[in-house]
Formats: C-alpha cells, sequence, structure tokens
C-alpha cells in the first residue's frame, strides 16, 4: 500500500483553525518553510474561493485572511494555530495560490485544531485561508512545522516487529486500508462495518507465560484494535474491537493462556470512513492481564448444571468475539456482541430444556452451543429477554456450552441471572376439530410453542388437497405421504404481516413435517407444506420456515398440522411462529372496527395472497359476518370521513365501483361480480355463478375495475380502498345494510 500524497490531510485532536494576513484571494501575502506567522482578520472583509463548494471545504468563513505557503522540503508539514482570540474561527488548506485553488482540508470551530498535510514536494503551493466562523474577528499565530516522516508498517505481510511489554508507538495516518481480517468478521471494527480503515501491523512476540493486556486508550482519533494469532497474513483472528474499559471510541482487548515465544499480529487503524482525513497515532500497552474472570470465556465456563437460576454479572468481563461453528444459528452476528459470560451446563434429567437469560440493565443475547468448550457448535441464538432457547432430545450427561452477550455495547455493567427450566409441552390438539389455539399476542411476536407428538394419533388430514398438503416432493423427487402423529395448532392472522411457521424436533424425530391451512377447523383449505428432511437422510436438528402468504387482518383463522414423517417419528417438537413480509403494501385500516351487525360482530375485510389466480395479486376475505346474509365487495381511489348509512358507515370516496351483478352484466365480465353469502362460521362464501375464488370464499380481485366507462385497471403503484357491503337486520321492518372496515392497498 502507498501512501497518498497531497489529498492526505488530517485533523489533529479538536479545534478549527484559521489563516491569512492578505484580504484578497487574488493577491495572498507569500511565507514558505517552517516557522511562525502573526495573522489578523479583525478589519477583513469576506472573500469566496472556487474550491469552497467542495465538501471538504464547504463550512462557511467570514473576514478571511489569505497566505500562500510554499514548500522548502519534501515531506509531511503540520500546519497549527495559536490564536489569541478565542472568538469562533475556521480555516481552510487549499491546493494551490489564488482563487482557483482546490480545497484539500477544513478545520472546525474548537481551540487549537492543527492540520497534516502529507507527502509535499519542495515547491509545492499551499493556499491558507483563516477567518472567522461568523462575523467575528480575532487575532494570533500561525506555526508551520516540518513532521519527521513515520515508518508505516502498512502490510500485514511486513508488520514491525516488538516484544515484551511497555509502551510501543504506532502511526496510521498515512496508512492506507488492507482489508485484512483475520478470516472473520469477528475483527472488523464496528457492527456492520466492511473493514478497518487506515490500518497498521506490530507483530508482537511474547517473551513471558500468561494472561496478557492489549490497550490503546491513549489514541488520537477514533482508532479501533483487532488481535490475530499469527505474525503475518495467514494469522487467525482472535478478537476485534474490544472498548470495555475505554473512555470514548478506542479500544483495548485481552488475550489468556499465551505462550512465551508465540507471536501475535496487532492489527490498529480506525472505523471511520476511508476518505475522513483522521490522524490515527498512539502507543498501544502491552501489560501483564488482570486474572481471568469466571466464565468470561469459552475455554474457562461456570459449571452449572440441572434445572434453576443461575445469577450472572459482566461488570468486570471482556468482548470473547467467540461464535463458534454455527450450525443452525442463522445469523452470524459475531462482533457484535460484548462482555461475554460462559456457562458450562450438564444434563441431570432428559427431556426438552428451556435457557432463558434474565438481564437487569442491558439487552442481552444468547446462544446455546452442544459441546463444552471453544470448539462447541451452535444449536440455536436468540435475544435473551424474548424467547430464550428450548433444546429437545437432552440425555443426563450431556453437556452445553451457554453464552450471554450484550448486543452492540449498548449497555456495559450487565447483570442477570440464567433460568433453565422444563418447558411446557402441548400434548392436546389431537384432530383438526380441536386444536391448541395460539395467542394472538404470541404469534403476532414470534411465539415458540413446544409440542409432544409421542401419544398422537394419524388424522389423514389434508385440507382438501393431497396435492400440496399431503404429498409435495422430497430433494430427491420422491412423494413425502402424510404426516403422522399430528397435532393441530389455530391461530388468527393480523393486518401489516404475513407469517413464516416454521418447526424442528428432537433426535427421535428423523423427519418433521408441517401444513398450512386457512381456516379453524377440518373445513379449513390446504395452503401448503413443507419438511426437513435432506437429500440422502433426515437432519432432524434443523428447523424449516417458509412463507405462507396469509390474509392480513386478525379474524381470520389459519389451522397448523405438525407431526412426524414416518410412524415411529414421535418426541417433542419445537413450533414456530413469527410474522414476515408482505406481497403488497397495505397502509391503512379506516373505520376500524367496523358498526358491528345483528349477530353482534363487525366483519373484518382481510387481504391475502395465498392461491390468488388473478393478475392483481389480490385476494379478499371477509369474516364475523352474519350467517346467510348477502354482500359484496366496493373499491375506491379514496376514503373519506364516515359517512353513516344504514346500520354502519360507508367510508370510500365517490366515485366508487361495485363488484355486484349489474356491473358485470354492463361491462360483460363475469369477474366483476363479487357477490357471496355468509356461512355458519361468517365467513364470505363465494356463489355459484360469481366470479371465481382461491378455496371458494372471498373474491379474487381482478386487474379490471368496475366504474364506467370500461377498460379501467389496477396499475402498478396505484393505490386502492376496498370495503365490502353485505345485507344487515333491523328490528323494525325494512331493508337495511351495513359495511366492513376499509382496507387500503398499494400495487
Amino acid at each position: 500500500m502507498q501512501p497518498s500524497l497531497r489529498t492526505s490531510i488530517v485533523l489533529l485532536a479538536c479545534s478549527p483553525v484559521a489563516f491569512g494576513q492578505s484580504d484578497d484571494c487574488g493577491i495572498p501575502d507569500a511565507i514558505s518553510g517552517e516557522g511562525e506567522f502573526a495573522y489578523s482578520y479583525a478589519t477583513a472583509t469576506t472573500d469566496i474561493v472556487i474550491g469552497e463548494t467542495e465538501p471538504l471545504c464547504s463550512a462557511f468563513i467570514a473576514n478571511d485572511v489569505f497566505w500562500t505557503w510554499t514548500a522548502t522540503a519534501d515531506g509531511d508539514y503540520l500546519f497549527q494555530l495559536d490564536p489569541e482570540s478565542v472568538l469562533g474561527y475556521r480555516f481552510h488548506l487549499y491546493d494551490g495560490s489564488n482563487c482557483l485553488a482546490t480545497c484539500i482540508g477544513t478545520g472546525s470551530p474548537a481551540p487549537l485544531d492543527p492540520m497534516r498535510v502529507n507527502g509535499l514536494l519542495a515547491g509545492d503551493d499551499i493556499l491558507i485561508r483563516i477567518g472567522a466562523q461568523s462575523v467575528n474577528f480575532g487575532i494570533g499565530q500561525l506555526s508551520i512545522l516540518a513532521v519527521p516522516p513515520v515508518p508505516l508498517e502498512d502490510s500485514c505481510a511486513t508488520p514491525a516487529a516488538i516484544a515484551g511489554f511497555g509502551a510501543f508507538d504506532f502511526e496510521a495516518t498515512r496508512a492506507t486500508d488492507s482489508n485484512f481480517n483475520g478470516g472473520s468478521v469477528a475483527c472488523q471494527p464496528l457492527p456492520g462495518a466492511q473493514r478497518m480503515h487506515h490500518d497498521v501491523f506490530l507483530a508482537w512476540t511474547a517473551t513471558a507465560s500468561g494472561d496478557v493486556a492489549f490497550d490503546i486508550c491513549n489514541a488520537v482519533t477514533d482508532v479501533t484494535l483487532a488481535v490475530h494469532l499469527g505474525s503475518d497474513c495467514s494469522a487467525t483472528c482472535l478478537t476485534g474491537d474490544n472498548r470495555e474499559e475505554c473512555i470514548g471510541e478506542q479500544s483495548s482487548a485481552r488475550i489468556y493462556g499465551v505462550s512465551a515465544g508465540q507471536t501475535y499480529l496487532l492489527q490498529i487503524g480506525t472505523a471511520t470512513d476511508p476518505h475522513a482525513n483522521n490522524i490515527v497515532h498512539g502507543a498501544v500497552d502491552v501489560s501483564v492481564a488482570p486474572p481471568e474472570v469466571p466464565g468470561n470465556t469459552c475455554s474457562n465456563p461456570v459449571a452449572i448444571s440441572g434445572l434453576g437460576s443461575f445469577g450472572w454479572n459482566a461488570d468486570d468481563s471482556t468482548d470473547s468475539g467467540f461464535a463458534g461453528a454455527f450450525g443452525d444459528c442463522v445469523e452470524p452476528i459475531e462482533g457484535m456482541l460484548a462482555q461475554d459470560t460462559f456457562f458450562r451446563w450438564t444434563a441431570t434429567g432428559s427431556g426438552a430444556r428451556r435457557f432463558e437469560s434474565n438481564g437487569l440493565l442491558t439487552s442481552e443475547v444468547l446462544r446455546v452451543y452442544e459441546g463444552d468448550d471453544c470448539s462447541a457448535t451452535c444449536i440455536d441464538v436468540n435475544f435473551a429477554d424474548a424467547y430464550g432457547v428450548t433444546v429437545a432430545g437432552v440425555a443426563p450427561g450431556d453437556e452445553y456450552l451457554i453464552q450471554i452477550s450484550a448486543w452492540r455495547r449498548i449497555s456495559y455493567g450487565a447483570s442477570g441471572q440464567l433460568d433453565v427450566s422444563i418447558p411446557v409441552v402441548e400434548t392436546t390438539g389431537d384432530t383438526c376439530a380441536a386444536p391448541i389455539v395460539i395467542p394472538f399476542a404470541a404469534a403476532s411476536l414470534g411465539a415458540e410453542i413446544y409440542w409432544d407428538n409421542s401419544l398422537a394419533t394419524t388424522s389423514g388430514f389434508d385440507g382438501g388437497s393431497p396435492a400440496n398438503c399431503m404429498s409435495p416432493s422430497n430433494p430427491d423427487g420422491s412423494p413425502l405421504g402424510q404426516i403422522h402423529r399430528d397435532r393441530f395448532f389455530l391461530f388468527d392472522g393480523f393486518a401489516l404481516a404475513g407469517y413464516t411457521v416454521s418447526t424442528d424436533g428432537s433426535p427421535s424425530i428423523a423427519d418433521t413435517r408441517i401444513s398450512v391451512h386457512a381456516g379453524k377447523d377440518c373445513n379449513a383449505v390446504c395452503i401448503g407444506s413443507n419438511d426437513d428432511i435432506a437429500p440422502g437422510g433426515g437432519n432432524p436438528a434443523s428447523s424449516f420456515t417458509f412463507f405462507t402468504g396469509l390474509p392480513q387482518c386478525q379474524g381470520t383463522e389459519f389451522l397448523i398440522q405438525v407431526g412426524g414423517g414416518g410412524a415411529f417419528d414421535s418426541g417433542i417438537g419445537v413450533l414456530k411462529v413469527v410474522p414476515g413480509p408482505i406481497a403488497l403494501s397495505i397502509f391503512n385500516f379506516l373505520c376500524h372496527p367496523a358498526s358491528p351487525h345483528h349477530d353482534g360482530d363487525s366483519v373484518s375485510l382481510c387481504d391475502s395472497t395465498y392461491g390468488a389466480a388473478t393478475p392483481s395479486g389480490l385476494h379478499l376475505e371477509a369474516s364475523q359476518g352474519p350467517a346467510g346474509e348477502f354482500g359484496f365487495f366496493l373499491v375506491s381511489g379514496g376514503a373519506n370521513s364516515n359517512v353513516p348509512i344504514f346500520n354502519g358507515v360507508l367510508c370510500l370516496d365517490l366515485p366508487l365501483g361495485r363488484f355486484n351483478p349489474q356491473i358485470a352484466t354492463n361491462q360483460g365480465l363475469p369477474v366483476l361480480n363479487s357477490v357471496g353469502q355468509f356461512d355458519a362460521s361468517g365467513r364470505l362464501q363465494n356463489l355459484s355463478g360469481t366470479a371465481p375464488s382461491s378455496g371458494g370464499s372471498g373474491f379474487d380481485v381482478p386487474l379490471q375495475l368496475p366504474f364506467s366507462p370500461p377498460g379501467q385497471t389496477i396499475t402498478p403503484g396505484s393505490t386502492w380502498y376496498f370495503q365490502l357491503w353485505y345485507r344487515d337486520q333491523v328490528l323494525t321492518p325494512g331493508d337495511s345494510a351495513n359495511f366492513s372496515h376499509v382496507l387500503g392497498l398499494s400495487f
């Protein structure tokens, strides 16, 4: 990597500086070489320099004065202002000698902030501009000093060699970006950052065995540290960007069990943007580390066993950087965790076990690993203050590594307790007629339900579609067949989120399977099915998910069927229901809830994309209606502020379209007829002879709109509002009607 030249200007500590003597950028005073130069902008006016339109010099300067400074020798130079006035000021440096000069850096309005320019050649000109932050006036002295070149260990292939304990200087101001990370994102500077910037390398060799601390807390600017095992570019990441003991954005690290003669590669840089002109220098202090906190590393976990609550305190914990082999952990979030606490838990009984961390002062992440040391493989990960982790099929004597970490360093001084318990396992729900109800709040938050099908029977239920919910294909093309020893669960859909459902099982369930049906009992209609079998054999430890595309409103029920792939696949499983994305953008529910009808409920309008056989991709459902009454859908390009009509409220603007027989006849399009009748369960069933409907209920919305003149269609990006009109009874004789709430969607 080669150091940048003139464009590598750097702000040092925290102060703006302003310069100049002439009041005109076209005829600046000439100065050169090293020295001190008095300035005054007490009577200056405000000039415009062409280069100030660039981002680096966009800060406003008033009452400015100018110098043209000429370098008398090759090298790096430091420009520093010593103001006698404390009024707010700024300074800019430009490449050139007049008003057409190009900006290369700017100072900020804090006192005593030097600026550094690297790689100048003898004879190069720098235009110096100093002035007020607003309309202030000041005097002071400018000093220009040559900075001796600093050796740059700019590559992992050529690190500077250091050894033993002490303070070792580093200078990364002129360094470029190596992109080196020791083979792991755990050695990146910040969550989400792609790489460390302006990094240099030191190869430190241990002269004694023990625990070692590396600190760069005294460094200038935002500095980050990564430690790798090795001495060159083949080194392996150990830990990166640990900041638990530094004030501000600095970094430290602890390495335990260092052996004399072992070499470690220290990588030091900044987490800021590579184009930011920051001075990065300081010293790395190498010292004997304080005694290791019990449970602070995967190699020194606290031993616990059985059920109960186990306290933890991470006040003195460091950041281990450990994430193990990912296994079933779906998200590589190492590098984002801090202040780890590790437990080695030994099972004293058999069956499923639940691990939850209840922290007092911080947001935690919980990982559970199969194994008891740093070679363990991750089973599952979760935010510990949500639902924790459940492990099925535990046997007496089994050992698991438990890791509790702070999330993104948002809090230090964390404590809490690890609770180990036997999860409540559902053994009911053996038929589609009597499913286990999942509370709506649990489903909307991403609940986990534990089921046991050891005593369940095989129902043979297929949701009316054996092709979709009974015999989908394995990855190798072979049919799956039915779900054995199945359990049934029921939950209500909700606005603004589709759902992803998944399940996995204990080792005794070699092949877990799942089907999802629209409905609440044995009349439910199949949506789809999946299983976790892999080519060449079962994979009992892995869960799977699929997007159901479920209706988007509360009050629409969905039946979930889980079980095994074979007659002997039985044991404990985990069912997860997680909100997911939706195909159409629902941005509003108006007049919600709608006016109640004579049976006491309010009709709920639902959006769904499952099975929609129309180019619009929209299927509308209506539920909770009065049994036996008729209804049809309305559409409008806008919504109003509630117009009472009959028993309900019309919430659509004029003109509005009606998907009814008259419009269908007028336009010659049967798909424009949505007339349906509420069945005994309150679901609007499409009537014979009207528009086609997926599953027989609701209405597949066509692209054509029921407006006059004919030919108007739904187009991508358009927004439409839908409402259901339906017949309703009144206590006194006479016709009456009612309305659902309004659903607004963007296509």
